[in-house]
């Protein structure tokens, strides 16, 4: 229920219900948060050029000091050319906010 009223937000633009289910700091850059799944709010384009905002779940499995992350993404976010892995900045001003690049931990209530 709240995935669907989450994906129909989504596609108006609107912001995250899950934000509340959210921890209120985000978790230190170190190895407790390896193998832990998380979103990260990215843009996609149409063929049509239409941009959409997509938030793609995918799971830790390394930690650099740099507050970098990598990424082993779900099949079902890979575009045709996507790495199914990848490296990405985590910045704790980031962290359960609304904006492009945010972040946050995968909540799957």
């Amino acid at each position: 229920m709240v995935q669907n009223k989450r994906d129909k937000q989504q596609e108006e633009r609107f912001g995250d219900p899950v934000v509340e289910m959210q921890q209120c700091s985000a978790l230190h850059m170190n190895e407790k948060l390896a193998e832990k799944r998380l979103e990260i709010l990215f843009t996609y384009n149409e063929p049509d050029e239409t941009e959409y905002f997509v938030w793609c779940k995918g799971d830790v499995f390394g930690v650099q000091k740099n507050k970098k992350v990598h990424i082993q993404w779900n099949k079902e976010y890979l575009h045709k050319e996507g790495s199914p892995m990848t490296c990405e900045w985590l910045l704790k001003t980031q962290y359960n906010k609304n904006t492009l690049g945010a972040w946050c931990m995968f909540n799957s209530d």
